[in-house]
């Protein structure tokens, strides 16, 4: 019989001990002791174990203790994950959708700890980006009405790093994206693109505004600067060939403008190509989708209000000219088509917080 046990364990060590260890870290040490008629009449291997104990109730409690340590290993474990995870790719690639409120600071959060600049930074004994994924957000509660329920999307980390003319931006950020639209308004108070999007009623006094309503008071001074190059002129005598030869006009001309705090999207950051747009122009140096909309598309779509309901989903300006008289929008039924400059749609802009 001791003989066969022997054969039966040399066979079979890491199963049994695999069984072993759940039994222990579940009831302790001595439970194999008090249910085992006599533990050392079992013949015990360690060639492969790992382990130093010559009987079985020995490399029980050997295994105990380990794993009594284990939360010491597992502590380690984690620092050594967050260093490889602690680059813009790795947290680009992953869609998780977590409530990450509770890393604001206090007064715009109850109960925020503040850390969610540090995290972004990777400064303050927090590694790059360190538990912010793709999809997470943020929702200010001590802040005014006005901001109250909005709902702050991450839509990537590091999209316009290092990019910019003169000066690049060269502070680690997270893009943040609102679900809802920040108000309606028109493009412009009549039916035409002149002067493209830097010319725009939206470019020059509704975006202003929306900034010092909805995100300043949430996220303030981390509102990021950058330099973007943009639509400053139209060529009314283009033809769009993307409107399948029915609309004439095409952005020709751009520029580098300074000290931008958010703007509207493209039509690549939001789909990853450019169907309805007129020309390159309306790309610029906006050249990546953001990859909230690549991982889960459905986030598209935009709402008018803090439920996200079907009956609350409309569309929203992008700020790519489509023709003399239209800009690109984005629709509530997830495709893209143009809107006379003159009629009402939503505000989604984008931002970068760090």
């Amino acid at each position: 019989m001791v003989i066969k046990m022997r054969k039966i364990w040399k066979d079979n060590t890491k199963l049994i001990m695999a069984i072993f260890v759940t039994v222990v870290i579940a009831s302790g040490a001595t439970y194999a002791a008090t249910t085992m008629y006599d533990s050392n009449i079992v013949g015990y291997d360690n060639t492969t174990s790992g382990l130093n104990s010559n009987n079985v109730q020995d490399a029980l409690d050997e295994v105990y203790s380990a794993a009594s340590n284990y939360s010491v290993y597992n502590t380690r474990l984690e620092d050594v994950e967050d260093l490889i995870r602690a680059n813009a790719g790795f947290h680009n690639s992953i869609f998780r959708g977590e409530d990450i409120s509770k890393y604001m600071p206090s007064s715009i959060v109850n109960g925020g700890d503040g850390s969610i600049y540090d995290r972004i930074a990777g400064t303050n004994g927090y590694s790059l980006f360190q538990d912010l994924y793709v999809g997470d957000y943020i929702i200010a509660d001590n802040v005014n009405a006005t901001v109250n329920g909005i709902t702050w999307r991450i839509a990537g980390f590091d999209i316009y790093y290092m990019s910019g003319y003169p000066n690049v931006l060269a502070t680690h950020h997270a893009v943040i994206v609102p679900d809802e639209m920040l108000g309606k308004a028109q493009m412009n108070s009549s039916a035409t693109t002149s002067g493209g999007y830097v010319g725009s009623y939206m470019y020059t006094t509704v975006l202003p505004n929306v900034l010092s309503t909805y995100i300043t008071p949430v996220f303030s001074s981390h509102v990021l600067s950058y330099n973007a190059l943009l639509t400053d002129s139209v060529n009314a005598n283009a033809t769009t060939n993307r409107l399948g030869g029915n609309g004439n006009g095409a952005a020709n001309g751009w520029s580098y403008q300074t000290n931008r705090k958010l703007d509207l999207m493209n039509e690549v950051q939001l789909t990853g190509n450019s169907s309805v747009s007129s020309s390159m122009y309306d790309t610029g140096i906006d050249n990546i989708q953001f990859p909230l909309f690549r991982l889960c598309p459905e986030f598209k779509i935009a709402y008018i209000s803090t439920e996200h309901s079907t009956s609350t989903k409309d569309w929203y300006w992008l700020r790519s000219v489509a023709a003399t008289s239209a800009f690109v929008t984005m629709y509530d039924y997830w495709y893209g088509v143009t809107q006379e400059a003159n009629n009402s749609g939503g505000i989604r802009p984008y931002f970068y917080i760090g």
